[in-house]
């Protein structure tokens, strides 16, 4: 694997060859045309939190997303102590030590969620500490040859009714109140595009992770044309400015099953692809054919961009199946508290597990709602106590995870 261009040059991106990744019919490939299988995970803990990933139990739809968090733990704490806290927590879930430690397992790509609320205050408004965070995450995975794949994770408005896109209260307001969110969005996706346009080691853009509208049946009220058309028209924007990166195309039904993508075909772009999760399926030839069927009608790529939370067991099953059929993968997530609610029997889901301070019980309650809100220096003192225990140095490390998906 190798990089060209430079981080941050901007401009329309179709001057000279092009080095990054490509897309080749249905296969990823790189710049001298080798097939190139995804293989890596999501940093979904790293700007843009959800509840579980705190171990704090909420419901998906109208539970503690990043905004709500960062809301009760500035009333809970005051501003500036919970400034500290998302500021040394972010500090502490990835360094450049990270990034070398994912290379030498093998890693060789990483699907970056951004918020919305990180990058942007409106359409023509960046916020360029945001975009400087981003420019140097990219760098030190450059460093490693490690591609990352810029995912929207949070559109404006939420681009579904759940807190992982931030939705404070259940409504997907980027489709119920277009008039603003559907130009900010097509904004910020020109911004990402311009500035990373000549970046080769942006392996592409993840335009939305898992949209719908209608609360908890993941299917889209104004049909699957409305997604259609909005992601035409981001295609367009980003194309004005970088003619180059792979653009990743998710459907409804949280992007999982054939349903989730009908509708969205034919292809439209020479360098797209469809991204699906697959989550706590069976790993069999069904439960992919969908994929391999839109692969093979669209004659583009297919990859899992969101995957795992389950056993070693289930993990390498799943990455043996997709292998098998030339699919890429990614895991989902890198780290969390304990297990974050999310373990399937008694083993972590993630590399490494956050460890939870002494009295941590009582931010626990407090965030989800069940509990009273601590003193200002009781909160200080878990939450901060938390956020130094994110260093990787800190974490509990499970080397069955990392053997049952990198063989490491």
């Amino acid at each position: 694997m190798s990089f060209g261009g430079d981080q941050a040059a901007g401009g329309a991106g179709g001057q000279g060859a092009w080095t990054g990744l490509r897309v080749s019919g249905t296969r990823f490939v790189e710049a001298q045309g080798q097939e190139f299988i995804p293989r890596g995970f999501g940093l979904g803990e790293w700007r843009n939190i959800e509840s579980y990933m705190l171990d704090v139990g909420t419901p998906d739809v109208g539970g503690m997303g990043p905004t709500r968090l960062r809301t009760l733990l500035i009333d809970a704490m005051g501003q500036a102590n919970a400034d500290q806290f998302f500021a040394t927590w972010e500090a502490n879930i990835v360094t450049a030590d990270d990034v070398a430690r994912w290379a030498s397992w093998g890693v060789n790509s990483i699907r970056l969620p951004v918020n919305y609320r990180s990058i942007s205050t409106g359409v023509g408004a960046p916020i360029e500490t945001g975009f400087q965070q981003i420019d140097q995450f990219v760098a030190w995975c450059k460093a490693q040859h490690i591609y990352v794949i810029l995912d929207l994770h949070a559109a404006p408005g939420s681009q579904n009714c759940e807190q992982m896109s931030d939705s404070p209260d259940g409504v997907a307001r980027l489709w119920s109140e277009p008039a603003s969110n559907r130009p900010w969005t097509i904004d910020i996706w020109q911004s990402i595009a311009k500035r990373y346009a000549n970046e080769s080691a942006v392996g592409g853009y993840d335009i939305f992770d898992e949209p719908y509208d209608t609360e908890n049946d993941g299917s889209f009220s104004g049909g699957i044309g409305v997604l259609r058309d909005m992601y035409l028209d981001i295609t367009a924007a980003i194309r004005a400015v970088d003619a180059n990166h792979v653009l990743f195309f998710e459907g409804l039904n949280w992007s999982s099953q054939a349903v989730g993508f009908e509708g969205l075909a034919p292809a439209w772009d020479p360098q797209m692809a469809w991204s699906f999760h697959k989550y706590w399926d069976k790993n069999d030839a069904a439960s992919i054919k969908p994929y391999l069927d839109l692969r093979s009608s669209t004659n583009r790529p297919v990859w899992n961009g969101e995957t795992g939370e389950n056993t070693d067991a289930w993990n390498k099953s799943m990455i043996a199946l997709l292998e098998s059929n030339d699919i890429g993968w990614n895991m989902w997530t890198y780290k969390k508290v304990n297990c974050g609610g999310g373990c399937i029997g008694s083993g972590a889901t993630e590399p490494y597990t956050i460890v939870e301070p002494p009295n941590y019980g009582t931010m626990q309650r407090y965030l989800s709602g069940k509990g009273a809100k601590p003193s200002a220096a009781d909160a200080s003192t878990i939450m901060m106590a938390l956020a130094n225990n994110a260093a990787t140095d800190k974490c509990t490390y499970e080397p069955s995870y990392v053997k049952a998906v990198f063989n490491k």
